[in-house]
């Protein structure tokens, strides 16, 4: 038997029953940022609305409410004086895909040339503290779900919490 997908870990984790289809959207959102995403984002659109994990983690679908978001947050990040990583679209530069409602950052770090092997960097809204997960986008949700994934600067607000998603 196949392992399951990251994909459907996190929809059997969380019992969300519905289904979205971002079709072929992604091509204009790609075209936009002159990138190839990794297909874990896809997928995550076509299972997930937009809405929160555990009323923390922000994911917006459809593509593009999600490009949107993302050209936001990368203006932001782009504002920063200072940052551990170069921001998109320099070498290896963060782009983000989500945020959180205390207005953490989650970006992939573009390093890798193939995108379904970048890693999730995440910011708190200060920009000062950072961490990382070697996983991708759904990956990343399905271990901080799960508790297989722990960090300092996501623990005190996912303290207690069911591994729902609400759609907004």
């Amino acid at each position: 038997m196949a392992p399951a997908r990251p994909v459907d870990e996190l929809v059997e984790l969380t019992g969300w029953a519905g289904r979205v289809e971002a079709g072929s959207a992604w091509d204009a959102v790609e075209s936009a940022l002159g990138l190839r995403l990794p297909a874990d984002v896809k997928e995550l659109s076509e299972r997930f609305p937009t809405g929160t994990f555990c009323s923390f983690v922000e994911v917006y679908a459809p593509p593009e409410a999600f490009l949107a978001e993302l050209r936001d947050a990368l203006e932001l990040l782009r504002e920063q004086d200072e940052l551990p990583y170069p921001v998109h679209p320099a070498p290896g530069g963060l782009l983000p895909w989500a945020g959180t409602t205390e207005g953490h950052r989650l970006c992939w770090l573009t390093a890798d040339p193939d995108p379904d092997r970048w890693s999730v960097v995440f910011c708190d809204d200060e920009f000062e503290q950072w961490g990382e997960h070697p996983g991708g986008a759904v990956a990343f949700l399905r271990d901080l779900m799960s508790g297989r994934f722990r960090h300092d600067l996501l623990d005190e607000h996912l303290e207690g919490c069911d591994p729902v998603f609400d759609q907004i």
